[in-house]
């Protein structure tokens, strides 16, 4: 083989090695960072000023994950995180939102765009489904989710080693507390959700007992999100 041609070959196979680098760091990075690492490149994205944004925030968390780690011993407890993880991920995207962080057994994603509620919603219900399937392989689980609307600051965190693109706010405050209160299976909603999908019908709102949600209101109405 020519000089030339050994180049070339190192050339093909560096690149090569380089996207697969690139397609492995993407599955540790929010959509919306991908897309636009792939459209700015690293340079422009190193520089992305933080975002005020009007999204719908969706927290899930499995049930009864205290028991399930005294069952099974570390290497199936990680198996039963990452099944439902992945199951719950394909669910989300499928509703067109996306998963901000994966914290333990739990997540939080978020949703944008002109029917970003309901989409979230609808993926609320959809994920109490998925979590008890069986068809994968992996052991079904219950799930609690909550949902809220309203505004957040996106944008960067962490060190200049380290960083992540994140949604904070007191919107992801409340949307985790409410995923805290709810019971399992269920989705449990804020009153400003059950306000923008009021006109809905396929979905209804079980007015519940009023949360004490840390940071928001003293006393703060909830409802239980079901299909008609």
């Amino acid at each position: 083989m020519s000089r030339k041609n050994k180049k070339q070959g190192a050339a093909i196979a560096a690149f090569r090695r380089l996207k697969q680098i690139n397609s492995t760091l993407m599955a540790y990075a929010p959509r919306p960072v991908c897309e636009r690492l792939e459209k700015t490149g690293i340079a422009e994205q190193s520089d992305q000023s933080p975002r005020h944004c009007h999204v719908c925030v969706l927290f899930s968390d499995i049930r009864g994950f205290t028991e399930l780690s005294r069952i099974l011993d570390d290497a199936g407890l990680l198996l039963t995180v990452q099944t439902s993880s992945e199951r719950q991920s394909k669910v989300i995207e499928a509703f067109g939102g996306y998963v901000d962080n994966y914290a333990g057994d739990g997540l939080m994603a978020i949703f944008e765009g002109e029917d970003k509620v309901a989409k979230a919603c609808d993926c609320a219900l959809e994920l109490i489904v998925a979590a008890a399937q069986t068809e994968d392989g992996g052991s079904p689980v219950s799930v609690a989710v909550g949902v809220h609307v309203g505004d957040v600051m996106m944008g960067e965190v962490g060190s200049s080693e380290r960083r992540s693109y994140t949604a904070i706010g007191e919107t992801v405050n409340v949307a985790s507390r409410l995923c805290d209160h709810a019971r399992t299976p269920e989705v449990i909603t804020s009153n400003a959700v059950r306000i923008a999908l009021q006109e809905e019908p396929s979905m209804a709102f079980d007015g519940l007992s009023s949360a004490i949600i840390p940071g928001a209101e003293a006393h703060m109405p909830v409802y239980r999100l079901r299909r008609c």
